[in-house]
C-alpha cells in the first residue's frame, strides 16, 4: 500500500530495558521515538524503572504471571543460597552456601537457565495487546524470553519483527561458562528462528551493520543515539591560560578506569614543561564507589560526580576537550567491539574536540578516528604517544577547533535527532 509520511505504524516495543534515560538502550530507545504519536507507541518492559511516560505513556510490565515458573526457581534458589549450610572437612566451622560458592557466578547461571522457563501470554496482557492492536514489533532481544514473547506476539497479531542489536550479545551471552551450554544452544537457535522472519534488522553501528549483514545474511540499517541540535553553532576553542580541562562521561566498567588513570599518569608528565591539564572524571555513584580511591591516587584527576543524562550536554560545555576510553584487554573488548558508546553523538555535537584512548578495533574509537573529530591514542603503554596527543590539545586552540568543528559537522549531518527521526520512522513504515 502507498504510506503517506504522516502515518506513523502502531510500534510495540519489547525490551527488558524501560524508556528512560536509566541505560544506555533506553536513551537510544527514547531519543529516536521521541515525539512519536502517543497512540502509536506502546512497550512492554522488564525493568526496575519506570519508563520515561513523556515518551511512551502506554506501557506494560511484565509480571510474575508472565513467568510464574521463573519466579519459583529463584525462590528455591535465593532459599538455597541463604539456607543451607556448608560444612568444611577438618573443621568445626560452618559456613552459608551463598558464601562458599561464587555469588556472581550463581547468579549468572540461575538467569541462564531461568532464560529457558516457557513464556505464557496472561490474559492481562492478551488484553492489553488486543486494546493496542500493534502494527510491528521493535526489539533489542538480549535473552530468550524476550525473543519468545516477540515471536508469540508477531504470530498471535500476523505482524513483523524488526530487531535492533545494540550490542553483540548473540557472541558474548551465556558464553563465560560451560555450565551454560544449554542456553548458548537454545539462544543460537532461538534467534535464528526469531530473524527467518525478519525482512529488515538494526544495528547500532555501521560495522555492526556489514558484520551481521555476512552473519545472519539480512540486510541491516544502522540507528544510534540522536541528538537536539543547536541550530548553526559556531565552533570556535580560543587560547586557554592555565589548566585545559579534560572531561570524561560514562562507566568506569570493563576496567575502562584503567585507561583513565592512565591518562592521568601522563597529564602529570606534562607538569614539569609548565603544561598543567587536568582530568575531570563524571561517572555513576556506583563506580565513583568502587574506583575513587584508584583514580584519585593521581594528582591530576578529580572526580565531578555523577551527572544525569538530561545534564550531560550543558556540562561537558565546560570543559576544552572531552575523552573517550576504551580497555586494551581482549576479555572486555568483546563486549564493546561493534558497539558505538551513546556520548559519542553528545561529544561531536558540543563542538569539542576528543582524545580517544583505546584499540581501533573498537566501533567507538574507530568511528572518531574516521571523523577525524579527535585524536587517537591506539597503542596501550605507549606514554609518548599519550602524553604527546594530551600536549598537542592543551597547548594548540586551532587543533582543538579543527577538531571540534569535523565532530560537530558529523554530528550535525548522522546525528540529528530531527533527521534521524524521520529516517527511523520511515524504516518502521515499510511493515505497514
Amino acid at each position: 500500500m502507498k504510506i503517506n509520511d504522516n502515518i506513523y505504524p502502531k510500534v510495540l516495543v519489547i525490551s527488558s530495558a524501560a524508556m528512560n534515560n536509566h541505560s544506555a538502550t533506553g536513551v537510544t530507545m527514547s531519543s529516536l521515538f521521541k515525539g512519536w504519536p502517543s497512540d502509536r507507541i506502546a512497550q512492554i518492559y522488564d525493568d526496575s524503572t519506570e519508563p520515561n511516560r513523556a515518551i511512551c505513556e502506554n506501557c506494560y510490565r511484565l509480571s510474575v504471571d508472565d513467568f510464574w515458573l521463573l519466579q519459583g526457581i529463584k525462590k528455591t534458589v535465593q532459599t538455597l543460597r541463604s539456607g543451607i549450610r556448608l560444612f568444611r572437612p577438618g573443621s568445626s566451622q560452618s559456613t552459608t552456601l551463598a558464601a562458599s560458592l561464587n555469588s556472581s557466578l550463581v547468579h549468572s547461571s540461575t538467569s541462564a537457565w531461568g532464560d529457558l522457563v516457557p513464556f505464557t501470554l496472561s490474559k492481562e496482557l492478551r488484553t492489553w495487546l488486543d486494546e493496542f492492536k500493534p502494527d510491528v514489533i521493535y526489539s533489542v532481544f538480549g535473552s530468550i524470553r524476550m525473543m519468545e514473547l516477540s515471536r508469540k506476539i508477531a504470530s498471535r497479531h500476523a505482524i513483523k519483527i524488526v530487531p535492533h542489536f545494540m550490542d553483540d550479545w548473540p557472541a558474548t551471552i551465556y558464553q563465560h561458562s560451560c555450565a551454560h551450554w544449554l542456553p548458548s544452544k537454545v539462544l543460537n537457535r532461538s534467534l535464528k528462528k526469531t530473524l527467518s522472519s525478519s525482512r529488515d534488522c538494526m544495528a547500532i553501528s555501521e560495522d555492526m551493520a556489514r558484520e551481521f549483514e555476512q552473519r545472519y545474511m539480512l540486510s541491516f540499517s544502522n540507528f544510534m543515539n540522536c541528538i537536539e541540535m543547536e541550530k548553526d553553532k559556531k565552533v570556535v576553542c580560543n587560547a586557554k591560560d592555565g589548566i585545559v580541562l579534560f572531561g570524561y562521561v560514562g562507566g568506569l566498567h570493563l576496567n575502562r578506569w584503567k585507561s583513565l588513570k592512565a591518562i592521568g599518569l601522563a597529564m602529570q608528565g606534562l607538569n614539569a614543561s609548565g603544561v598543567t591539564p587536568q582530568l575531570v572524571i563524571h561517572a555513576p555513584q556506583k563506580d565513583i564507589d568502587r574506583y575513587k580511591v584508584e583514580l584519585e591516587s593521581v594528582s591530576s584527576i578529580l572526580i565531578g560526580g555523577s551527572l544525569p543524562y538530561e545534564s550531560i550536554s550543558k556540562e561537558i560545555l565546560k570543559y576544552d576537550v572531552l575523552v573517550h576510553i576504551e580497555s586494551f584487554l581482549a576479555t572486555d573488548q568483546k563486549y564493546t567491539r561493534l558497539s558505538i558508546s551513546t556520548k559519542i553523538p553528545q561529544y561531536m555535537s558540543s563542538g569539542l574536540p576528543i582524545l580517544a584512548y583505546g584499540p581501533t578495533d573498537i566501533s567507538s574509537i574507530n568511528y572518531i578516528k574516521n571523523t577525524e573529530s579527535g585524536l587517537i591514542v591506539d597503542l596501550e603503554n605507549n606514554d609518548k604517544l599519550l602524553i604527546d596527543s594530551i600536549h598537542s590539545l592543551s597547548t594548540s586552540p586551532g587543533l582543538r577547533e579543527k577538531l571540534g568543528s569535523n565532530g560537530y559537522l558529523r554530528a550535525k549531518e548522522f546525528h540529528n535527532a530531527l533527521i534521524e527521526r524521520e529516517r527511523f520512522r520511515a524504516e518502521l513504515t515499510k511493515y505497514l
